[in-house]
C-alpha cells in the first residue's frame, strides 16, 4: 500500500521517471514503524534495504519522499554521488548567506569538511552526508512541484543543483 502510494504522490512528475523511480524501489521493504531508514543483514550476509514510515506522524508525506530520495541517492553511482558531496561541500563553504531558510538550515546542520553521519534536525531522518540530504530534499521538492526551493536551490548551490538534474535526468536508464 506504501508503494502505491508513493506512485500516487509522484503523479505530477515524467511517467519515465515515475516508473524508474519505482523500478529502483522494488527490493525497499516498507515498514509501518516510527523509525527511517534501516539496514539489516540477513543470516545469509544479503543486505537488506528497510524505510520504516510512520504513517500517523503528520509530516508523513514530506518523511516519506525524503526517504526516498534517500534511498534513490544511495542506490547511485559512486561518481554521482562524489561529485555531489563535492559540489554541495564547497558550496556550503563559500555560502554565508542563503536566501532559502530550509537551505540555509541545511547548511547548518553539515560541516562542509567533514560530512560524517549526522542527524538532520528537522526531519528526524538519519543522512551519512550534505548530499544525501541535499538530493533528498531536492527531490521531495521536485516531485511536489516546490519551485520556491527548486529556484533557491538553483540559485545558491548551482552547481549541486546542476548534479541532481543529472541524476533525476539519468534516473530511467540506471
Amino acid at each position: 500500500p506504501l508503494k502505491n502510494m508513493l506512485y500516487d504522490l509522484m503523479k505530477g512528475i515524467r511517467h519515465d521517471l515515475r516508473e524508474a523511480v519505482m523500478r529502483e524501489l522494488e527490493g525497499v521493504i516498507f515498514l509501518s514503524a516510527k523509525h527511517g531508514f534501516s539496514y539489516n543483514t540477513t543470516s545469509g550476509g544479503r543486505k537488506m534495504r528497510i524505510i520504516g514510515l510512520d504513517v500517523t506522524d503528520p509530516s508523513f508525506h514530506h518523511l516519506f519522499l525524503v526517504h526516498v530520495g534517500h534511498q534513490l541517492y544511495e542506490l547511485g553511482q559512486t561518481e554521482e554521488k562524489l561529485r555531489m558531496e563535492s559540489c554541495v561541500s564547497d558550496e556550503m563553504a563559500r555560502k554565508s548567506e542563503i536566501a532559502n531558510k530550509r537551505l540555509r538550515q541545511m547548511a547548518m546542520d553539515y560541516s562542509p569538511v567533514n560530512s560524517s553521519v549526522q542527524k538532520g534536525k528537522r526531519t528526524g531522518v538519519k543522512f551519512q552526508s550534505a548530499g544525501a540530504e541535499f538530493f533528498s530534499e531536492c527531490f521531495k521538492a521536485y516531485v511536489a512541484d516546490d519551485k520556491e526551493f527548486l529556484n533557491a536551490a538553483k540559485e545558491n548551490f548551482g552547481e549541486s543543483y546542476n548534479v541532481f538534474n543529472e541524476i533525476i535526468a539519468r534516473l530511467p536508464n540506471r
